[in-house]
């Protein structure tokens, strides 16, 4: 299920930004090249950089996942892991 959770996140970080809170508690939009050599963990709670820096309290805006929701929706973007037979 976990790993459902991190290719979700990652499908949504494709169509729409994600943010971080930082030390000081400001959003910081995650960067297109981090996205694409990071990877979601621990279901998406926390996102993992290349140079191995530990991204914590990710957010979208509301307006942002209705937008995400639609392009899935519309793509017909399936999650899941096949089950071993």
């Amino acid at each position: 299920m976990l790993a459902v959770l991190n290719d979700v996140a990652h499908a949504i970080s494709c169509v729409v930004p994600v943010y971080a809170l930082d030390s000081t508690s400001s959003p910081n939009v995650l960067a297109q090249t981090d996205l694409i050599d990071g990877k979601f963990d621990r279901g998406a709670m926390t996102f993992r950089t290349k140079d191995g820096r530990e991204l914590k309290h990710l957010t979208v805006q509301r307006g942002d996942m209705r937008v995400a929701i639609s392009v899935l929706k519309a793509t017909n973007a399936t999650f899941g892991r096949a089950l071993p037979r």
